[in-house]
C-alpha cells in the first residue's frame, strides 16, 4: 500500500501532536499528574507545550487569519501558566493547563492543514470539484462563476474552523443562519445567477464577522477566568506569607515588595496583566 507522502510541516505537526496525545491521554486516564508525577515529568509537559507554540510560531504569517492569531495568543498564555505551574511544583495545575494548551495548538494545527488542502486543490485545478455542506459536482459550471465559487469553498473552510473552535471552547454559538446561507448560495449557484451568490456571500461575510466576535469574547474569557483562578491560589500563598513576614524574619523591603505586588495582580483585570503580576510576586518569592 502506497501511503502520500505529507509536507515536512504537516509530519512535524502530526508527529508533536500525536506525542501529546498520548502524553494527555496517559495523564488523563491514569491520573499520574495527581499522584505520582515528580518535578522532572511535569517539567516534561512543559517541554512538549514550549515546542508546539515555537514550531505553530514560525509559520503563522502576519496575514493569517485573526483567529489564527487570537487562539495563538491564548495558547501562549496558557503555556505561562504551565510555566509557573511546574515553578511552584504544582501538578494539578500544570496538567490541566497543559491540557488546555494543546487543545488551542491543535486547532490551530487543523486550520493550518485545511488551508494547506485549499490552497493545494487550487494549484491542482480541482477547487470546484467538492464544495461543503454537501456533496455536488460543480465541474460543468460556467467558467464567469468559479470565482464565487472558490469563495464560498474558502468561506465553507473558515466555518467549519470556527464550528470547531465553538466547540472546544464550549461557546455554543449559532451556526443555522450561516449554514441556510451556504445552502442558499449554492442553490444559486446551480441555476447560474451570479448576481445573487454574491449578495449572498456578502451576507455570509457578514455572520462570520458576527460569529468570530462571538468566539473571540468568550475565548477571552474564559481565558480571563483561568488566569483569576491561578491568581487567587497566588493571592492566598502571598497572604499567608505576609502573615508570617515577622516569624519567618522576611526583611522589610521584601514584604514592601510583595505587598505592592499583591495589590498589582489585585488590581489586574487582563490575562497578560496578571500573569506578569504573578511572575513579579514568584521573583520576589525567590529572593
Amino acid at each position: 500500500m502506497n501511503l502520500p507522502t505529507l509536507p515536512h510541516r504537516t509530519t512535524l505537526l502530526f508527529l508533536l501532536f500525536a506525542s501529546a496525545a498520548l502524553l494527555a491521554t496517559t495523564v488523563a486516564t491514569t491520573g499520574l499528574v495527581g499522584e505520582t508525577l515528580a518535578q522532572n515529568e511535569i517539567n516534561t509537559l512543559l517541554i512538549v507545550a514550549e515546542r508546539a507554540r515555537d514550531h505553530i510560531q514560525t509559520h503563522i504569517a502576519p496575514d493569517s487569519p485573526d483567529m489564527i492569531h487570537d487562539l495563538f495568543a491564548q495558547g501562549v498564555l496558557y503555556v505561562d501558566l504551565l510555566e509557573y505551574a511546574v515553578a511552584d511544583g504544582d501538578v494539578d495545575s500544570a496538567e490541566r493547563n497543559f491540557l488546555y494548551a494543546m487543545q488551542v495548538f491543535k486547532e490551530i494545527s487543523v486550520q493550518m492543514h485545511e488551508d494547506e488542502l485549499y490552497h493545494a486543490q487550487i494549484t491542482q485545478g480541482n477547487d470546484t470539484t467538492t464544495p461543503p455542506l454537501e456533496n455536488r459536482n460543480t465541474s460543468a459550471v460556467d467558467s464567469n462563476i468559479i470565482h464565487p465559487v472558490n469563495t464560498l469553498l474558502r468561506l465553507a473552510v473558515y466555518v467549519d474552523t470556527l464550528k470547531t473552535v465553538s466547540e472546544s471552547i464550549d461557546a455554543r454559538a449559532n451556526f443555522t443562519h450561516v449554514d441556510a446561507l451556504f445552502t442558499k448560495a449554492w442553490h444559486f449557484v446551480d441555476d447560474g445567477e451570479i448576481d445573487t451568490v454574491l449578495v449572498i456571500i456578502s451576507e455570509i461575510k457578514e455572520k462570520i464577522v458576527e460569529i468570530d466576535t462571538v468566539l473571540r469574547l468568550h475565548g477571552s474569557e474564559q481565558m480571563l477566568q483561568h488566569a483569576k483562578e491561578y491568581a487567587t491560589i497566588h493571592l492566598e500563598r502571598v497572604d499567608i506569607i505576609l502573615a508570617q513576614a515577622e516569624a519567618l524574619e522576611i526583611p522589610a523591603d521584601v514584604v514592601a515588595d510583595l505587598v505592592n505586588a499583591r495589590s498589582d495582580l489585585v488590581e489586574a483585570d487582563t490575562p497578560q496583566d496578571i500573569l506578569d503580576a504573578i511572575k513579579r510576586i514568584m521573583e520576589i518569592l525567590e529572593r
